[in-house]
């Protein structure tokens, strides 16, 4: 049992040498050795590391303790001062000071740590929040004041706390190291948060300031809250001092100081009754009183700090010297194993070398040498035996070689060899020739003969020879082969063609070895099948390529079983934006391209499980967040049994077909509510007209006092306005291009402005016209535009109904090597929201009371921007006014000198 135990171990060192039987035993050795050294030293320095992170957190925990200082006490006097107290209005201003002082210490900190303490979402929102209660309010009451900004000083106690976490303070195995950091990162917070919202709500009553019953009962409960807290911070410091009688000594007074404090405000609290309900009392100056328990507190925590850094630094130089001793000690012992490593290898590399060179001197005829060494081990046996061996081998050969002749060994070897070699050539597996470094074959078995296309006759006769069947391209690669003959006696294989009597080649493998100084073997492999299966591959593989890579839509391949993809053709780069080899990585890449919106219903149409067709539209979002429609389409692939295991598809870009199925759309739309404007139009024209007449003739023979007169004014008022209703309608329905002719913009602009002027003075608004210093040249409708920035500026006084800016520029701009001028209408009016803007160029809608608006001014702005060409975009925002661009293109210059050339040509009137 134990004997068959050990012999796979036997056999494979019976395999080896002993250089690799040194390297393996050496291997088994020291790998697990080396495994674990490097695991007490990875250990080590993880230690190290960690300990590392906690002093970052701990110098992060005390920045944030330094913006908790001030920050407490720019609450208090913001709720002073809100509360009306106007005296704190400069103390306000220097602790925001202060705050945005170590704000910008925690921003340079949060750079350096922010990524290993995860501390940069959460310092980012906190400095958010500040922001946001800088901005004026004055709809807060003080109470909201207060809650908002302890709101901010909570996140920044939670962001303390969360520090501790992740930097694994909090989890140190050290007892007291673990106690002082929950002291540190949770109750010590905690007590000051508790102890200047306190301080906070009694700011705005001095001692002898009556405080409101309602506010001395909130401060009643934050003084028991505070009381427990002191409680659990006495307890926890208790905990720290176990055990460590340095840190008791240093941190056992400020501790005492600190619950003495508490206790004086706790006693102020008791020593006072509330009033009856609804009156004011009187209580002692309890902002005194607070400020001097936090003051206590904040020193408290800044000794803590100090305790607590002392004691990791204290840890880490300790890590680091242990770091250090245990290298040197790994050195050591590596420096002695390698020492007896080499030595004993030596010793037995030198009895196994001495070995080998008797052997040798025994197979050169030498029987009669002995191997001397002084080896005392089981080698020393070995060589022992061999020169037991050795001795009698050399006397059985002295009797051997007297006995044979010369003649009788010579024979024997022959018919071996002659034996051997016909086997060999009858075998006809692959073509074997005897020839000569010139090219005369001498003999070849009939594979061979039919390689070359010559029969057993052919050989007899001498035609067949290697050289003259030799292509031209190929004699470079037969002399290489020759050379190797000469100077080795082998060559390496290598690749060629026979060229056959009848013209035909047959590629074939080569490989010769010299037989003797004049003759050498070669043996060939017909290598026809191999290359015409390559051919078919290598032609198959080609049509594929190019049939996927010059085709625009995306061929995909995926396999179910493994939920992989096997083939993306080039055209995924170009449509979803990143790279094949990133999706073969990734396949998930795929599914996270797709729009949320769509990603649900793709991933339950992807079931690989189905056995139908797959056919999807969905949209995907490019990495530079451009979003284009995919119309993809997967068809199931299944082998010899039936099961599908395959599936193959294509995706095809059609975000511009989505586009123009859009435009048509809205084309219809427009086209259908321009025809029924017409019709309407129309049918009020004619009547309308009559009743303008009638109104206008009789308001002409009735004189300003009579009592008919205001009701036919207000009548051919009416009248004109809704006939100028009319004619937008009519506007808005007309189909066709503007009518082109060459202006000037500040022509337009003058015009334009003289109809507006009157209506912007009575509504206090003041009217600013702005352009670049050139003259613009337009080429279109003169009369359209005109009317679209009327109706622009029109609607821009209206939004400012109190007074306000409305600013009109003009300026020159360029898009694709063509000229464009940019005319832009902004006010400083009440703005517009979001939902108002997606239908604002709808006809007939309208914001305006019933009776001051028609709701076609901007659908006839927007026809004439489109008549010419052009493109009209607004941005707004509720409360901020509203900017209205119109881009049209501008006339080019050659149209302007020609139109020049044309006037200079005309001939002047005469006076």
């Amino acid at each position: 049992m134990n004997q068959r135990f050990w012999i796979p171990a036997i056999r494979l060192m019976n395999r080896l040498k002993y250089p690799w039987k040194f390297t393996l035993i050496s291997l088994l050795f020291t790998l697990p050795l080396a495994v674990l050294l490097y695991s007490f030293l990875a250990d080590l320095n993880t230690q190290i590391n960690d300990t590392r992170i906690d002093e970052n957190g701990l110098v992060y925990i005390g920045a944030l303790r330094v913006l908790l200082e001030p920050l407490q006490r720019h609450r208090a006097f913001s709720y002073g001062l809100r509360s009306g107290r106007i005296q704190f209005k400069d103390a306000v201003l220097d602790e925001k000071g202060r705050v945005e002082e170590a704000i910008r210490l925690i921003d340079r900190l949060d750079r350096n740590f922010g990524t290993s303490l995860s501390t940069t979402q959460d310092w980012n929102d906190i400095k958010i929040q500040w922001e946001r209660l800088n901005e004026a309010n004055p709809s807060l009451s003080p109470h909201d004041e207060l809650e908002a900004r302890s709101s901010l000083i909570q996140r920044l106690v939670t962001l303390i706390a969360r520090v501790a976490d992740v930097s694994r303070l909090i989890l140190d195995s050290d007892a007291s190291v673990y106690h002082l950091v929950d002291v540190l990162s949770d109750k010590l917070p905690q007590e000051v948060e508790i102890a200047g919202r306190l301080r906070s709500l009694s700011m705005p009553y001095s001692g002898k300031t009556p405080m409101p019953v309602e506010e001395w009962t909130q401060m009643e409960v934050l003084s028991g809250d505070l009381s427990m807290q002191t409680q659990e911070l006495a307890v926890g410091f208790q905990a720290a001092f176990q055990g460590n009688a340095p840190v008791q000594s240093r941190l056992m007074p400020l501790l005492e100081k600190s619950l003495d404090n508490q206790r004086i405000l706790s006693r102020a609290f008791q020593g006072s009754l509330p009033a009856p309900l609804g009156k004011s009392i009187q209580r002692p100056d309890y902002f005194f009183l607070g400020t001097q328990s936090l003051n206590s507190f904040f020193i408290l925590f800044d000794f803590t700090a100090v305790e607590l850094s002392r004691i990791l630094n204290a840890r880490l130089h300790h890590l680091r010297v242990e770091e250090c001793v245990t290298a040197a000690w790994i050195a050591l012992i590596l420096a002695i194993i390698g020492y007896l490593y080499v030595g004993f290898y030596r010793s037995v590399m030198v009895t196994v070398s001495k070995l080998s060179e008797a052997s040798e001197r025994m197979l050169g005829g030498q029987t009669g040498q002995l191997v001397v060494l002084e080896n005392r081990d089981e080698l020393g046996q070995v060589v022992k035996s061999f020169n037991t061996i050795a001795e009698r081998l050399h006397t059985e050969w002295t009797q051997a070689r007297n006995e044979l002749t010369e003649r009788t060994k010579a024979e024997v070897a022959l018919r071996i060899s002659e034996f051997r070699f016909r086997r060999l050539m009858d075998s006809n597996t692959i073509g074997i020739s005897v020839a000569s470094l010139k090219g005369d074959i001498f003999e070849a078995n009939d594979e061979s003969l039919r390689i070359f296309g010559f029969t057993r006759a052919d050989l007899v006769a001498g035609r067949v020879n290697w050289a003259h069947s030799t292509p031209p391209e190929y004699r470079d690669s037969d002399d290489r082969a020759v050379r190797q003959l000469t100077s080795s006696g082998i060559a390496a294989p290598w690749e060629k063609e026979i060229v056959r009597p009848d013209g035909t080649r047959v590629p074939v493998m080569i490989g010769v070895a010299m037989l003797d100084a004049e003759q050498c073997i070669a043996f060939m492999l017909d290598n026809t099948e191999r290359k015409k299966a390559e051919e078919r591959s290598r032609q198959s593989d080609e049509r594929f390529r190019q049939l996927a890579e010059n085709i625009r839509e995306v061929f995909w391949m995926a396999d179910i079983e493994k939920s992989g993809v096997i083939y993306i053709s080039p055209a995924y780069e170009k449509i979803w934006g990143r790279t094949c080899q990133s999706l073969y990585k990734q396949p998930a890449s795929f599914l996270e391209a797709i729009h949320p919106d769509d990603r649900a219903r793709v991933i339950k149409a992807l079931d690989w499980r189905k056995t139908t067709d797959y056919d999807e539209t969905y949209r995907i979002v490019q990495p530079q967040g451009d979003i284009l429609w995919i119309h993809d389409r997967g068809f199931p692939i299944k082998d010899k049994s039936g099961r599908v295991y395959r599936m193959a598809g294509i995706a095809e870009d059609i975000t511009e077909r989505r586009k123009l199925e859009v435009v048509l759309h809205q084309s219809e739309k427009m086209s259908a509510v321009g025809r029924l404007a017409a019709g309407v139009a129309h049918e009020i024209n004619n009547p309308l007209s009559v009743i303008l007449g009638f109104a206008q003739a009789l308001a002409k023979n009735v004189k300003e006092d009579d009592p008919a007169a205001m009701p036919l004014r207000s009548i051919e008022r009416e009248a004109v306005r809704c006939k100028n209703l009319v004619q937008n309608l009519l506007a808005f329905s007309r189909q066709g291009p503007a009518k082109a002719q060459i202006f000037k913009t500040s022509e337009v602009f003058s015009s334009s402005l003289a109809l507006i002027e009157t209506q912007a003075r009575m509504k206090s608004i003041e009217i600013k016209r702005e352009t670049d210093g050139d003259e613009i040249f337009l080429n279109g409708d003169k009369n359209l535009i005109e009317q679209a920035i009327i109706n622009l500026g029109s609607n821009a006084i209206d939004a400012m109904p109190h007074g306000g800016v409305l600013t009109i520029s003009s300026s020159k701009a360029e898009e694709n090597g063509r000229p464009f001028v940019r005319i832009q209408i902004k006010d400083t009016g009440m703005g517009m929201s979001e939902a108002v803007q997606k239908r604002l160029f709808e006809p007939f809608f309208t914001t305006k009371e019933p009776g001051k608006g028609t709701g076609l001014g901007l659908a006839l702005v927007h026809e004439t921007v489109e008549k010419h060409h052009g493109r009209i975009n607004c941005q707004s925002r509720e409360g901020q006014g509203t900017i209205f661009t119109m881009t049209l293109p501008a006339c080019r210059a050659e149209l302007l000198e020609a139109a020049n050339e044309r006037l200079a040509s005309l001939p002047r009137s005469v006076a």
